[in-house]
């Protein structure tokens, strides 16, 4: 969770995983240093707590990674004084793993609960949320380890609000009214489709039965079979005089 940041984020490995619809998107996103990065596609998320009732939906920027391995090394927390039972949000917060949800200030206080847990000396904060206790603050490493330090600040660089709305908006396909004819073969591709044994699909070719039959055309069509070969014949004997 970000509380200055203006927007949420998802990874693209985890809108795979869970198989997500991603929509078009084209906004620029600042962050540290004024560093720019623009968002071509974003996902809508259904997130639900394990531990509440709270669930809210939201719209997220997709990036191939949201920051580092958070946090840079293993800590160790078993002198914090952690109460046996507290439902943690993530109950392996001391190891080192990948960030693939980031919520911004849209959720961030909506997020938090009243109740909060401080211990004496250098032990970080137990705050309580809706999606379980989080543990953060400042804490003594027994022996200093050189790790890049993270931070994740992001801002929206384009004060458009179509731009803005554009972004937010899920791209819907036109509401097309479909002809009796689509839904005829809609019709016909789903009873008359099958799949063999060796994974082949098998399609029987539909037919137009609005066309009728032909018509009186078989008298026509004699005459013109007999005058071809009337004159195929002729054209043969002229060869064979010609040649003798």
């Amino acid at each position: 969770m970000d509380s200055a940041s203006q927007g949420h984020f998802v990874t693209e490995r985890l809108v795979q995983q869970l198989n997500l619809r991603n929509f078009k998107a084209h906004v620029p996103f600042q962050g540290i240093n004024e560093a720019t990065k623009t968002i071509y596609y974003g996902a809508s998320l259904e997130i639900k707590s394990r531990f509440s009732n709270w669930e809210t939906k939201i719209d997220c920027a997709i990036l191939p990674k949201i920051t580092g391995i958070i946090p840079a090394t293993f800590v160790d927390s078993s002198d914090w004084g952690i109460p046996e039972g507290l439902m943690l949000a993530d109950e392996n917060f001391n190891r080192p793993n990948s960030i693939d949800i980031m919520l911004g200030a849209d959720v961030f206080f909506e997020v938090l609960c009243h109740d909060k847990k401080m211990r004496p000396g250098n032990c970080p904060v137990l705050q309580d949320t809706e999606l379980g206790w989080i543990v953060s603050g400042k804490i003594l490493l027994a022996a200093p380890v050189e790790v890049p330090r993270k931070s994740f600040f992001i801002c929206n660089n384009d004060n458009s609000d179509q731009q803005l709305q554009r972004f937010w908006e899920i791209e819907e396909l036109p509401n097309k009214t479909r002809t009796a004819e689509e839904i005829l073969c809609e019709k016909h591709f789903k009873k008359h489709t099958a799949r063999d044994v060796t994974g082949r699909y098998i399609v029987r070719l539909p037919r137009h039965e609005g066309q009728g039959r032909l018509g009186e055309s078989y008298e026509q069509a004699t005459r013109r079979f007999h005058h071809c070969i009337k004159h195929i014949l002729n054209l043969c004997k002229n060869m064979m005089n010609w040649v003798i």
